[in-house]
Order: C-alpha cells, then sequence, then structure tokens
C-alpha cells in the first residue's frame, strides 16, 4: 500500500466548505453535544439552538468571534489534575473546524482501521500492539 506523505492542501477541502456554513454548524453543534444533552450549558444553547448557531454563523462570517473563558476544575481520578474546559459555544467552533481539517490530515495518515475515528477506543486496546525492538536473537558460537 503506498502512503502519501506530502503535507496536507488545506485549499483542496475548505474550496467548498466553509467553517460558518449552516450544515456544518449543525453538524458541528450535534457532535458537541453528543453524550451531553443533561447538562445545563448544552441545554441553554439547545433551547435557542437555531438562534445560537445563526449568532456564531454571523460571528465568523463578520470574523467577530471571541472565545468565551475557560471554566477549570480539579478531578482526582487517581491522582489531583486540573482541568479547563471550553464553553459550549466554543466547543461547537472546535467541532466545526474539524470537520473541514480532519479530511485533510486524513489522506495524509497511514491506513489502519482501528484508528479510524469511528471505532471506539475498547476496540484499538484489545488488538495486539507491534514490538518496539525486534525480538532478540541469540545465537550459539560452536
Amino acid at each position: 500500500m503506498e502512503t502519501n506523505h506530502e503535507p496536507p492542501d488545506f485549499r483542496e477541502n475548505l474550496s467548498g466548505l466553509n467553517l460558518y456554513d449552516w450544515d456544518n454548524l449543525l453538524l458541528a453543534y450535534r457532535k458537541a453535544s453528543k453524550g451531553k444533552r443533561g447538562l445545563a450549558d448544552v441545554a441553554e444553547f439547545e433551547y435557542k439552538l437555531e438562534d445560537n448557531l445563526l449568532q456564531l454563523q454571523r460571528e465568523l462570517q463578520e470574523q467577530t468571534y471571541q472565545p468565551g473563558e475557560y471554566h477549570s476544575f480539579y478531578i482526582h481520578d487517581p491522582k489531583k489534575r486540573l482541568i479547563s474546559a471550553a464553553p459550549f459555544r466554543d466547543r461547537v467552533v472546535h467541532h466545526a473546524l474539524c470537520n473541514i481539517i480532519e479530511p485533510c490530515f486524513e489522506r495524509s495518515f497511514i491506513f489502519d482501521p482501528l484508528r479510524q475515528p469511528h471505532r471506539q477506543r475498547h476496540a484499538q486496546s484489545h488488538r495486539p500492539r507491534p514490538a518496539i525492538f525486534p525480538p532478540l536473537q541469540i545465537r550459539a558460537h560452536l
């Protein structure tokens, strides 16, 4: 299998899709809210979904979008760690950007069926891992 080691050409993908396209923003909202629909900030955004997406679209088109302040908190599993989470509307923008740039990068990656984004993480953990170093070969000297 031949792999392409050329750097990704973003112009190829960006020519037909903009960050602020309605379909892109709606898909980004769906990805950002997946598994989080019970959270307060997600519910608040969804309550006025169309208004919020139109506001984001307008800010992105006019290049006036400003990211919000991160919410920081600690978790204690297994040790104390500081986590900083972006506001939900910023996570929608993150997903909208990823919808555009991921296809550009994926073309330049080595194909591995278990590394595809739609595969679950636990499926990857059950596969044999290649050795970092080749097995040691001992020769008997006669």
